[in-house]
């Protein structure tokens, strides 16, 4: 017998139609779900545009380029 503590499980399904089944409401019951939206394509653009300023601006060379 092995006995497993302190452990999480992370599952993630798209929804249904296209291929993909409903997950049948008794199953869901054991687990907490939420539900996540993807950005908007400005958000994700905004997001990255922050990401990469922050990691580009100790570059002298780079720092006369606007990247927002």
């Amino acid at each position: 017998m092995k006995i497993i503590k302190d452990t999480q499980l992370v599952g993630a399904t798209l929804p249904p139609g296209g291929g993909t089944n409903s997950i049948d409401p008794r199953f869901l019951t054991l687990f907490v779900t939420f539900n996540i939206l993807f950005p908007s394509e400005s958000n994700v653009e905004r997001i990255y545009n922050s990401i990469l300023t922050a990691h580009l601006s100790n570059l002298p060379e780079l720092k006369a380029l606007n990247f927002t």
